[in-house]
């Protein structure tokens, strides 16, 4: 730019030295993006080219001066834009001062109006520069805060999420085995299974569990299949899609929603089994209307689902279909048989599932462009109002116009683009027309001799543009304003151009040059901030994937290890002894052993889904207390406690409470919330140890209160630390 506006100017140097300095400079960049030398060396030329243009200019109305002190202004504040601290505001300060000291001494005798606006445009963005960074650079700061708080919080939702569902699964492939198991066997009788069905049985739920087991422990490497389901028991008729066709589609799907749909399946599969009468099942898989639809049907004898109670059908069908995303449909009457239908959308397989997938994240590189878009066209307001105050021929109406519609044009852009809006389509078409309507007014102005200050009025321009760029979803208002930037200036050009004076083109031209180098340097900019949110959006994607199945994988062992703690291996020993033969399922012993290992593992499920933190407590508690043979009544009120070491101490006390009473005795535990508090009532017989056990968990976390009544001690326990959340 500055090599053409001197060639259009008068020079006191030969016209070979500019082309020698515009090499020089042309070298140092090449070094700089080729070679890798360190920008320094760009910039340290940059500023003795700009010094020996000051030298060179012959005349203060020359294109050259025009065009040189908005440059020299542009340049002068690099080391603020660079580096932090003050030391760089310090000389962005220094090399205005130097600037305006040279053309002063390099021509005493031009007006002193050049050296008032050199100083007046570099100051002012000298100012607005260290503004502008400063809170580019706050916003930065403030984002890595919120950004690290954030993904703590989210990952602590995540596991909470994933040991709540973690739970909720194991429960459900607990109650389709072995809980339905037990229940049969302990009815028995002559409605019962007989010996060799009962052992088959607990044979195939010792395979189920072994097998969900392994693939929790592994992780969730190994998939399930749909085709596993001809394992339960009944001959299966595939209809539909089948074979490898079958496994294609069933790669498509998240591991979890897999799992959940052959959860689903083989659910209705056993019902079918054991209450259907029926002698194979039919399975049909379809693909339709990007959904896959999967409908499990028998012609056994059906059931009324008025008068059935479906704990299972609720639980294992309709809840685990319900907390992945699967449609479940049951049709069933009674002597007709019964169909269901899942059905699961494959197009939000390879995204979220879940409510984090329909309400899609926040972007916060997108607010970050907005921000700083913003912040340049208050920034380009400030320098031309500056100008317009601060200039030879003062202020002109238009400009002030102008400069106002900018504003009120910067002011609805930020009302209307928060919380990730887009700018509404008649805004976008009127910043549209405004492009050529403001370039038509800056070069008619030239011709009335208002030359400088209009250079920052056809830059504000360039505002336009760059908020269309940064609020809109796409990019086209951007480019059809730039191009309006361009055609517009061909006929307004030629009007000049048949003016009395023929320089004006030249000068107009240089006027509207830095707006086009301006436009290419934010679209290669905001081209690369889109770039950046695409990768951060898929390394983001990528990071909530790993901390999901991280997550869901820890959880699941932890749940895993919480229901072994809690005598889970006393019901797998008695299921195998029956598989093995070992003892007869048909002995009234068993039978009892049966329905306590129901009553137990009914009344652990229950207290599990119910507390999430506190289950591994409660599921303790009841392995103790049959141990002990104490009669343990737990009740909760889906009373949540957050903090893992709250939940340790009321554990860790009703575990003492459990070991303090004698045998034979009551314990009666329930935790409930009052008033944002959680609180825990223990009431056992007074024979035992139990107040004065009590009284040695008082803390700071905990506050206990013992009150003896008649022949019962009241433990009332109040969280003091810590604030529990209603589920």
């Amino acid at each position: 730019m500055l090599l053409l506006a001197s060639c259009a100017s008068a020079l006191i140097v030969p016209t070979a030295t500019v082309f020698v300095v515009a090499a020089i400079v042309l070298a140092a960049g090449l070094s700089v993006a080729l070679l890798r030398v360190h920008v320094l060396a760009l910039i340290v030329v940059h500023y003795a080219a700009l010094g020996f243009y000051c030298v060179a200019a012959a005349t203060p109305d020359d294109a050259l001066v025009e065009a040189l002190v908005p440059l020299t202004a542009f340049t002068i504040i690099l080391p603020i834009m660079l580096l932090p601290g003050v030391l760089p505001i310090a000389v962005s300060c220094s090399l205005t001062l130097a600037y305006a000291a040279l053309l002063a001494i390099a021509h005493p005798e031009w007006d002193r109006a050049v050296v008032s606006n050199s100083l007046a445009t570099s100051g002012v963005l000298v100012v607005n520069a260290a503004v502008f960074i400063y809170a580019l650079r706050r916003i930065a700061r403030s984002f890595d805060r919120r950004k690290v708080i954030a993904t703590a919080e989210e990952a602590r939702a995540v596991r909470r999420r994933a040991a709540k569902d973690a739970t909720a699964e194991y429960v459900r492939v607990l109650h389709d085995t072995i809980v339905n198991t037990f229940g049969a066997l302990a009815r028995g009788g002559d409605h019962g299974p007989t010996p060799a069905d009962a052992r088959a049985r607990c044979r195939r739920d010792l395979e189920r569990i072994r097998d969900f087991q392994r693939r929790t422990a592994a992780g969730r490497t190994s998939r399930v299949s749909l085709t596993d389901i001809e394992r339960v028991g009944l001959p299966v008729r595939w209809k539909g899609i089948v074979g490898d066709d079958l496994r294609r589609f069933q790669a498509l799907l998240p591991v979890p929603v897999l799992e959940a749909l052959y959860g689903c399946a083989s659910e209705v599969a056993l019902n079918a089994v054991k209450h259907s009468g029926a002698d194979h099942i039919v399975i049909d898989t379809r693909y339709v209307d990007d959904v896959l639809q999967v409908e499990i049907s028998d012609d056994g004898s059906g059931f009324d689902r008025n008068r059935v109670t479906q704990r299972g059908v609720a639980e294992s069908l309709f809840a685990r279909g319900e907390a992945h995303g699967i449609a479940v449909a049951l049709e069933t009457e009674v002597g007709s048989g019964t169909t269901v239908r899942l059905s699961y959308p494959l197009s939000t397989g390879a995204g979220d599932t879940g409510t984090e997938g329909a309400a899609r994240r926040a972007r916060p590189l997108r607010r970050f462009t907005r921000e700083v878009t913003i912040a340049w066209a208050l920034h380009v307001s400030a320098i031309s109002a500056s100008l317009e105050v601060l200039g030879p021929r003062g202020g002109d109406p238009s400009a002030y116009a102008t400069i106002g519609a900018l504003l009120l044009f910067t002011g609805v852009v930020w009302l209307t683009t928060r919380d990730d809006r887009c700018l509404p389509k008649w805004l976008v078409g009127l910043a549209i027309v405004a492009v050529p309507a403001l370039n038509w007014a800056a070069l008619v102005s030239i011709g009335e001799g208002y030359d400088a200050p209009y250079f920052f009025q056809s830059l504000s321009l360039t505002v336009l543009p760059v908020l269309l760029h940064a609020s809109s979803r796409t990019i086209a208002p951007f480019l059809v304003a730039a191009a309006l930037q361009g055609v517009s200036m061909v006929p307004l050009g030629l009007v000049v151009l048949t003016g009395e004076d023929p320089d004006q083109l030249s000068r107009a031209l240089l006027l509207e040059a830095p707006a086009a180098g301006l436009l290419a340097m934010w679209w290669l900019v905001f081209r690369k901030f889109r770039s950046l949110e695409a990768e951060a959006d898929v390394s983001e994607r990528r990071m909530e994937r790993a901390m999901r199945d991280s997550a869901a994988h820890t959880a699941a062992i932890e749940v895993q290890m919480r229901w072994n703690a809690s005598g889970l291996q006393g019901s797998f020993r008695l299921l195998r002894d029956i598989a093995d033969g070992t003892v007869q399922p048909d002995d009234l012993e068993v039978r009892r052993r049966c329905g306590d290992e129901e009553a137990f593992l009914r009344q652990v499920s229950a207290l599990s889904q119910a507390t999430a933190l506190m289950g591994r407590w409660f599921a303790l508690a009841l392995a103790e207390a049959r141990r002990k043979q104490i009669r343990l009544e737990l009740h909760a009120e889906r009373a949540e406690v957050e903090d893992p070491a709250d939940a340790d101490a009321l554990g860790h006390l009703i575990l003492d409470c459990i070991d303090a009473s004698a045998e034979d005795s009551t314990v009666n535990v329930t935790l409930l919330k009052r008033d944002d508090v959680v609180r825990m009532l223990i009431v056992g017989n007074r024979d035992g140890e139990l107040a004065a056990r009590a009284k040695d968990h008082v803390q700071d976390r905990l506050c206990v209160v013992t009150e003896t009544l008649r022949d019962r001690v009241l433990v009332d326990v109040t969280l003091s630390g810590a604030v529990a959340v209603l589920n």
